[in-house]
């Protein structure tokens, strides 16, 4: 969640549950608009993140440096916090897929892109046999 607008999102979910909660009794259906989602596949290396505008929510599964040979070419750890991150979304939440060497560099990444770190969810990889994977291996499934 990026920082700048922290506060103002914990002060509107505490009056949106007080407005459910005292106005219970007369709940009204809303017209919503629901955006599709876009999303972007590309080198954001080389990306030019003026153009693209902003995103509220953004969800990264960077190619980490993990130290093996990988079918797909990664960023190193330099690259990665030069992203830019902090140029495509003002107020949101981003998403970011990490490994288990890159969870600390994760962690630093979010600092330095702007935003707290709300929670860590786990992916507990299992294989087609139902085992846990705990060899580290990783990269197309």
């Amino acid at each position: 969640m990026r920082r700048q607008h922290k506060e103002a999102m914990n002060t509107r979910a505490k009056n949106s549950a007080a407005m459910l909660v005292s106005d219970s009794k007369s709940l009204a259906m809303t017209a919503t608009t629901i955006t599709p989602p876009q999303w972007i596949q590309c080198d954001i290396r080389k990306l030019d993140k003026d153009v693209i505008g902003k995103f509220t929510v953004i969800m990264a599964d960077p190619p980490w440096d993990i130290h093996m040979e990988l079918p797909y070419g990664t960023m190193t750890d330099d690259e990665m916090r030069n992203m830019g991150v902090e140029k495509v979304q003002d107020d949101g939440f981003i998403f970011l897929w990490v490994t288990g060497r890159a969870v600390e560099l994760g962690r630093e990444l979010l600092q330095i892109w702007g935003y707290d770190r709300v929670d860590d969810i786990i992916w507990v990889k299992t294989n087609q046999l139902q085992r846990l994977i705990r060899t580290g291996r990783t990269g197309h499934w």
